[in-house]
């Protein structure tokens, strides 16, 4: 058992070489766990709730989505952010990296989906894809496609380079999270 938040705990992500597990939760914090050791190694401060949180590739980075508005991007062994990236006006509910760790792509309650080009520190992409709220979102199909899934129990296929939407389903139920298999389909 690995004690350490005080409250609801929103995502967990295993780092790409196992050894690391971030958690974030309602009181603000992430929390960076040595997997091995079985003991918390780091805690990344924020002022409002982290709803969610992902890993570079190398597992250097970690990018953060809060309910501030605000994306932030840490660096792991120093704990500090070194960018915060604004372009969303409501929560942010899912934030995650590209395969080659140059972008991030996020989404929110404001029903935008949010394209970062991490050098430049903006948003070079804005996908808007309803007035409902969008619960998640990743880069799929070697980052040429996004897939988002709404609390109007849609999920959407959209084509990077043209923004466009290119697949819609209508779901019974709602979902809070999608995974795609490792080779990206």
């Amino acid at each position: 058992i690995l004690n350490g938040h005080k409250s609801e705990i929103n995502y967990l992500k295993l780092s790409s070489n196992d050894n690391f597990l971030v958690s974030c939760a309602d009181e603000g914090n992430v929390r960076i766990w040595d997997v091995k050791l079985r003991k918390m190694v780091g805690t990344l401060k924020h002022d409002d709730r982290v709803r969610s949180v992902d890993f570079n590739s190398n597992d250097e980075w970690i990018v953060t989505g809060c309910n501030d508005k605000i994306i932030r991007l840490w660096d792991r062994k120093r704990e500090n952010t070194f960018a915060r990236l604004i372009g969303h006006s409501n929560t942010i509910h899912c934030v995650r990296f590209d395969s080659s760790d140059t972008r991030i792509v996020s989404c929110g309650r404001d029903g935008k989906i949010l394209i970062w080009d991490i050098e430049q520190k903006q948003s070079v992409s804005n996908f808007q894809e309803s007035t409902h709220s969008i619960v998640t979102v990743q880069f799929c199909f070697n980052d040429t496609k996004i897939i988002s899934a709404s609390e109007d129990n849609s999920v959407r296929l959209w084509n990077v380079s043209t923004s466009e939407c290119i697949l819609q389903l209508s779901l019974r139920g709602g979902f809070s999270c999608m995974a795609f298999h490792a080779d990206g389909v």
